[in-house]
């Protein structure tokens, strides 16, 4: 048990809403220094920060939030 014929050797990883660049360069190192074990990344996009935003956005749009702010202590 835990040779290496016993693991995986092709890792797919697949993001429904995208894969941020961040993301790709995390699964590239971990492929890279993983002797024996090739990790693919795919998605349904590759978002930079404006792109990856405006998902966040649209994904909460219209959603209540229930956040509440502590009111402000006064100072002694």
């Amino acid at each position: 048990m835990g040779q290496l014929k016993d693991r995986p050797q092709d890792i797919i990883v697949f993001i429904i809403g995208g894969a941020t660049y961040e993301e790709a360069l995390l699964v590239y190192s971990l492929s890279a220094n993983t002797p024996g074990v090739r990790i693919v990344l795919g998605g349904t996009a590759v978002h930079n920060m404006s792109s990856f935003l405006e998902e966040i956005s649209l994904a909460t749009e219209g959603l209540r939030s229930t956040a509440r702010v502590a009111p402000r202590s006064r100072p002694i």
